[in-house]
C-alpha cells in the first residue's frame, strides 16, 4: 500500500485520458504549469496507478534527483529507473540498451515520465535534447516522453516538434478531486471538516492545488473562511 493507492480512481481524469490517448498512439506530451499546479502528483499517479494499462510501461524520472544535474546525469537516472546499473562507461549508449530491454518487456510501448525537466539548466536541457530525440527516432512510436515543466518545451529545441500537438496546461482540480484533497489535508491535521467547510475551501481556492493547500493551512490555523472577516 502506497500513498498513490489512496488517490481516487478519477484523479485528474481529463488530463490522464488525454495523456494516455496520446502515448497509446505513440505521441509525446508536454505538461506545463506553474509551481504548485500539481504536475508531480499527476506524474506520480501515471507512474503508479496507470502502470501496465494497455500494455504500456511507465518509468518516472525526477529531475530534482539528477546528480550531477547534467545531460549525462539525466541519462544515468533514466537508465536506473529502468532497472539498469548505477554506473556505465557511456551513459547514453547504456540508456539506449536499457530502453531496448524495457521495450522487449512492454506489450505496446514504453513511456518515460520526465518530471521537473526544468530542474536542469537551459544548457544541459539543450545537451540532452539531441540524444533524447535520437533515442525516440530509434524506437519511433514505441517510445514516448511526457515532460513536466513550468513552461512548454523551447520551440528551438530538438525535441520541440514532438510536443506541438500535445501540450497540456495544468489547471484546477475537478470539484470532486479538490474536495478529496481538502479532506485529506484536514485528516492529516486531525480535523474533521464538514461538507460546508470543504465546499468553501474549494470555492475560494477555485480548486487550484497550491491555493487550495494555502486555504487549508489558513483554515487549520483558525482563519475565517469569510471574506473581510
Amino acid at each position: 500500500m502506497t500513498i498513490w493507492d489512496e488517490y481516487p480512481a478519477d484523479y485528474r481524469q481529463a488530463e490522464i485520458e488525454m495523456i494516455l490517448s496520446a502515448v497509446r498512439a505513440g505521441e509525446c506530451v508536454s505538461l506545463a504549469g506553474l509551481s504548485g499546479a500539481g504536475k508531480s502528483n499527476l506524474m506520480g499517479f501515471l507512474a503508479h496507478r496507470c502502470q501496465g494499462l494497455g500494455g504500456l510501461v511507465f518509468a518516472l524520472v525526477d529531475g530534482n534527483r539528477v546528480r550531477p544535474p547534467t545531460a549525462a546525469g539525466l541519462f544515468n537516472l533514466t537508465r536506473q529507473s529502468l532497472g539498469g546499473p548505477a554506473q556505465a562507461a557511456d551513459e547514453f549508449l547504456a540508456l539506449e540498451e536499457a530502453v531496448g530491454l524495457a521495450l522487449g518487456g512492454a506489450k505496446t510501448g514504453l513511456c518515460l515520465l520526465f518530471d521537473r525537466f526544468d530542474a536542469l539548466s537551459e544548457s544541459e536541457r539543450a545537451a540532452a535534447a539531441g540524444p533524447l530525440r535520437a533515442l525516440r527516432d530509434a524506437y519511433k512510436y514505441r517510445l514516448t516522453f511526457v515532460i513536466a515543466a513550468r513552461r512548454p518545451i523551447d520551440p528551438c529545441s530538438e525535441l520541440a516538434e514532438l510536443f506541438y500537438a500535445h501540450t497540456i496546461w495544468l489547471g484546477p482540480l475537478s470539484r470532486e478531486n479538490a474536495l478529496w484533497s481538502a479532506a485529506q489535508y484536514g485528516a492529516r491535521r486531525g480535523l474533521n471538516w464538514d461538507a460546508a467547510v470543504l465546499e468553501r475551501l474549494v470555492s475560494i481556492s477555485w480548486g487550484y492545488p497550491a491555493l487550495l493547500r494555502a486555504c487549508c493551512e489558513a483554515c487549520a490555523g483558525g482563519a475565517s473562511l469569510e471574506l473581510g472577516v
